[in-house]
Protein backbone atom coordinates (compact mmCIF):
# COMPACT_ATOMS: atom_id res chain seq x y z
CA UNK A 1 0.00 0.00 0.00
CA UNK A 2 1.27 3.48 -0.78
CA UNK A 3 0.24 6.44 1.36
CA UNK A 4 0.91 9.87 -0.12
CA UNK A 5 0.05 12.72 2.24
CA UNK A 6 1.30 15.84 3.96
CA UNK A 7 0.55 13.94 7.20
CA UNK A 8 -0.86 17.07 8.79
CA UNK A 9 -2.90 15.26 11.39
CA UNK A 10 -2.38 14.04 14.92
CA UNK A 11 0.66 11.73 14.63
CA UNK A 12 -0.83 9.17 17.03
CA UNK A 13 -3.90 8.83 14.80
CA UNK A 14 -1.80 8.62 11.64
CA UNK A 15 0.54 5.99 13.09
CA UNK A 16 -2.44 3.97 14.33
CA UNK A 17 -3.94 4.03 10.83
CA UNK A 18 -0.63 3.08 9.20
CA UNK A 19 -0.21 0.19 11.63
CA UNK A 20 -3.70 -0.99 10.72
CA UNK A 21 -2.74 -0.98 7.03
CA UNK A 22 0.41 -3.01 7.70
CA UNK A 23 -1.21 -5.42 10.15
CA UNK A 24 -2.74 -7.50 7.39
CA UNK A 25 0.70 -8.32 6.01
CA UNK A 26 0.66 -5.42 3.57
CA UNK A 27 3.88 -3.70 2.66
CA UNK A 28 3.32 -0.01 3.43
CA UNK A 29 5.21 2.87 1.82
CA UNK A 30 4.62 6.31 3.31
CA UNK A 31 5.50 9.41 1.30
CA UNK A 32 5.16 12.66 3.23
CA UNK A 33 4.87 15.40 0.62
CA UNK A 34 5.68 18.94 1.72
CA UNK A 35 6.43 22.21 -0.02
CA UNK A 36 9.82 23.79 0.76
CA UNK A 37 7.94 26.79 2.16
CA UNK A 38 6.28 24.47 4.69
CA UNK A 39 9.65 23.02 5.64
CA UNK A 40 11.50 26.33 6.01
CA UNK A 41 8.65 28.67 6.97
CA UNK A 42 10.58 31.38 5.16
CA UNK A 43 7.86 34.02 5.30
CA UNK A 44 8.97 37.61 5.82
CA UNK A 45 5.74 39.55 6.32
CA UNK A 46 2.79 39.02 8.65
CA UNK A 47 0.18 36.84 6.98
CA UNK A 48 -3.17 35.20 7.47
CA UNK A 49 -3.21 31.42 7.17
CA UNK A 50 -6.47 29.64 6.38
CA UNK A 51 -6.98 25.94 7.06
CA UNK A 52 -8.42 24.53 3.83
CA UNK A 53 -10.24 21.75 5.67
CA UNK A 54 -11.84 23.71 8.52
CA UNK A 55 -11.74 27.26 7.09
CA UNK A 56 -10.24 28.44 10.41
CA UNK A 57 -7.87 31.37 10.02
CA UNK A 58 -4.89 32.55 12.02
CA UNK A 59 -2.81 35.71 11.76
CA UNK A 60 0.91 34.99 11.96
CA UNK A 61 3.98 37.13 12.52
CA UNK A 62 6.64 34.81 11.06
CA UNK A 63 9.63 35.80 13.16
CA UNK A 64 7.68 34.95 16.33
CA UNK A 65 6.62 31.45 15.27
CA UNK A 66 9.29 30.30 12.77
CA UNK A 67 11.66 28.59 15.22
CA UNK A 68 8.95 26.71 17.14
CA UNK A 69 7.17 25.73 13.92
CA UNK A 70 10.37 24.38 12.35
CA UNK A 71 11.35 22.54 15.55
CA UNK A 72 7.89 21.00 15.91
CA UNK A 73 7.75 19.98 12.24
CA UNK A 74 11.21 18.38 12.43
CA UNK A 75 10.16 16.41 15.52
CA UNK A 76 6.98 15.27 13.77
CA UNK A 77 8.88 14.09 10.67
CA UNK A 78 11.39 12.25 12.88
CA UNK A 79 8.52 10.62 14.78
CA UNK A 80 6.94 9.39 11.55
CA UNK A 81 10.29 8.05 10.35
CA UNK A 82 10.99 6.31 13.68
CA UNK A 83 7.52 4.78 14.03
CA UNK A 84 7.41 3.63 10.42
CA UNK A 85 10.86 2.06 10.69
CA UNK A 86 9.87 0.37 13.97
CA UNK A 87 6.89 -1.24 12.23
CA UNK A 88 8.84 -2.13 9.08
CA UNK A 89 7.15 0.49 6.90
CA UNK A 90 9.10 2.62 4.46
CA UNK A 91 9.01 6.38 4.97
CA UNK A 92 10.26 9.10 2.65
CA UNK A 93 9.93 12.87 2.77
CA UNK A 94 9.35 14.33 -0.67
CA UNK A 95 9.59 18.04 -1.38
CA UNK A 96 7.29 19.40 -4.05
CA UNK A 97 10.24 21.30 -5.55
CA UNK A 98 11.83 18.00 -6.60
CA UNK A 99 10.47 16.49 -9.81
CA UNK A 100 8.51 13.33 -9.05
CA UNK A 101 10.72 11.05 -11.14
CA UNK A 102 13.83 12.25 -9.27
CA UNK A 103 12.15 11.87 -5.87
CA UNK A 104 11.04 8.32 -6.66
CA UNK A 105 14.47 7.43 -8.05
CA UNK A 106 16.13 8.69 -4.83
CA UNK A 107 13.69 6.65 -2.78
CA UNK A 108 14.34 3.48 -4.81
CA UNK A 109 18.13 3.91 -4.56
CA UNK A 110 17.87 4.36 -0.79
CA UNK A 111 15.56 1.37 -0.50
CA UNK A 112 17.92 -0.81 -2.52
CA UNK A 113 20.79 0.14 -0.21
CA UNK A 114 18.75 -0.82 2.87
CA UNK A 115 17.60 -4.21 1.60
Amino acid sequence: MIVISDLYAAPDDVIKGLRYLSSGGNEVLVFQVLDPVELQFDFKDPAQFVDMETDASMHIIPEYVRQKYCTDLKKQIEEYERECRKDRMDFALIETSVPLDQALFRYLVRRQQLY
